[in-house]
């Protein structure tokens, strides 16, 4: 929905999507124009040790073209509370030969499954260009995990080769 109601209004060269409680450092040089690749704009969150949860993961802040969001066929929305889809979009990425990244500056951070020979990882900006805090708990409504097993599930489905996400 988000998707068709910002291409309403004009051309969008840049879509992206970003956690709620995830937001820019106060003067970082974040830029939300730069998704030629699918981009994982957060990259440095605070949160997290100023690196992303893990090497694998496609969440946070993403920016894509219009072009890349209708290839892997938009955001997951399957998913109550949170939790899932980050995974859902590194496979839908995968799956539509996207992921373009290496480990480029992270390739030091072994302890998050970085190392120099990691590829097919989502490309992320050089480092202090992706600087985002997070926002704790008590400063927005508390959030609720969705179903473990259901997220298993679906995720476990698209790994099978499942249609459901296909454009």
């Amino acid at each position: 929905v988000g998707l068709s109601v910002s291409l309403l209004n004009g051309a969008a060269r840049c879509i992206a999507i970003q956690d709620v409680d995830t937001l820019p450092e106060l003067g970082a040089p974040v830029d939300y124009g730069d998704c030629a690749v699918p981009t994982q704009l957060s990259s440095e969150i605070e949160c997290y040790g100023w690196g992303p949860p893990c090497a694998a993961n496609a969440g946070g802040v993403v920016a894509m073209t219009t072009e890349h969001w209708h290839q892997v066929n938009g955001f997951g929305n399957t998913y109550e509370g949170w939790g899932g889809e980050d995974d859902d979009l590194n496979r839908r990425l995968l799956r539509n030969n996207l992921l373009r990244g290496s480990c480029g500056d992270f390739c030091d951070r072994d302890d998050l499954g970085f190392n120099y020979q990691t590829s097919g990882l989502i490309r992320r900006p050089r480092k202090g260009r992706g600087r985002f805090i997070c926002l704790d708990e008590a400063s927005h409504t508390p959030r609720t995990h969705g179903d473990k097993d259901q997220m298993r599930e679906k995720l476990t489905e698209m790994d099978m080769g499942s249609p459901r996400w296909a454009s």
